[in-house]
């Protein structure tokens, strides 16, 4: 009997039927690996059809959009009056007069001196304040244009028709992002901006720079500039290297002194203050009373027992991938350091829910 497969003995069959079995079995084998290829080949063929749907699916949006931008009803020998709005100004008109208003109020900057680049605090601030200035302008000028093309029914450039495609997505041009921006819209983004150029003026205006009046670090463009500002500050005053100094952040405390910064805005996740005091969390997140960074040198990091302080990771935004400084904390005795790390406990500096 001759088994499926395997090959006998030549020595007790004939040459033609050895032969014969040795063909067929190359034939199986051939048609498996044809099998095989035929396999591979219709997977091949179906991730290129998906992406050609995905592709195509894409140009119609595009398309859709490049159609409703390029729709500017332009007839500049009409002077009866009966010319068209184009579709793209007619949708964002109303957007461009309420960007005009929240961007109207000016970025207050100073006089630079001598004396006042001695100081980090100002020099932080003062960099703060020219890079929002050009922000600004640059905004109201590509605003500006823009309204002037539709109002006038003019012919738009293609980085200009490319700038109305994004507007009209309710995307933030990559021009304008100047700072890591959370993910929102471009009407919102706008919005937060009004709140960070309130912020810059009451800076400038403060003579200390809201050292005791709080500062929203959320609302900087580069809040760990700032923390290195103020490390500098005290390292002058306590004529100290900046290696002897340690940041502690004090919840719930405000009170003034040399070596302390109040900082507002904040927003904790995986846990809460309670008066002042570390608690388990009852909802996903919760805001933060207005509180303090202190730089405490080694021998005052004694007398505030720092050791058995906790050190939690302290991030631009609720997407925690931008870790601006870490912060050593009072943390119950009783609890171990692990079960709040556990709970993922952060605090974030930029927050929808947070007020200013």
């Amino acid at each position: 009997m001759i088994n499926d497969g395997v090959l006998p003995d030549p020595s007790i069959i004939s040459c033609d039927i050895f032969f014969y079995l040795c063909v067929k079995k190359m034939d199986k084998k051939n048609t498996k690996n044809e099998k095989n290829e035929n396999d591979v080949k219709k997977k091949y063929e179906d991730e290129e059809n998906e992406k050609k749907k995905i592709i195509k699916k894409e140009e119609e949006e595009d398309n859709k959009t490049k159609k409703n931008v390029n729709d500017t009803h332009v007839d500049n020998n009409n002077n009866s009056g009966g010319g068209k709005k184009a579709q793209w100004y007619v949708l964002l008109s109303p957007k461009f007069q309420n960007y005009l208003q929240l961007l109207e109020t000016p970025v207050q900057t100073t006089t630079v001196t001598e004396a006042l680049l001695r100081d980090p605090l100002f020099r932080c601030f003062n960099r703060e304040a020219v890079a929002f200035a050009d922000l600004i302008r640059d905004l109201k000028k590509n605003i500006n244009t823009l309204q002037k093309i539709g109002e006038e029914m003019g012919n738009a450039t293609a980085p200009q028709r490319a700038l109305i495609g994004q507007l009209l997505k309710e995307t933030i041009p990559k021009m304008f992002k100047r700072y890591i921006v959370p993910e929102m819209g471009f009407t919102e983004f706008i919005a937060d901006l009004s709140k960070r150029i309130t912020l810059m003026n009451s800076v400038m205006k403060s003579p200390k720079y809201l050292k005791n009046d709080g500062v929203w670090l959320g609302g900087l463009m580069s809040p760990e500039a700032w923390i290195t500002a103020t490390r500098q500050s005290v390292a002058q005053t306590k004529k100290v290297s900046l290696g002897d100094l340690t940041l502690v952040l004090q919840i719930d405390i405000t009170t003034t002194a040399d070596d302390c910064f109040v900082i507002k805005g904040l927003v904790v996740e995986g846990a809460m203050f309670k008066e002042g005091k570390l608690s388990p969390a009852v909802s996903v997140s919760s805001s933060v009373p207005p509180s303090r960074i202190r730089w405490v040198t080694h021998q005052e990091g004694k007398d505030l027992n720092i050791d058995n302080m906790m050190g939690i990771p302290v991030y631009l935004n609720n997407q925690r991938k931008e870790l601006v400084f870490t912060a050593l904390i009072a943390a119950p005795e009783n609890v171990p350091h692990s079960v709040w790390f556990q709970r993922g406990i952060a605090l974030i500096l930029w927050d929808k829910k947070a007020e200013a």
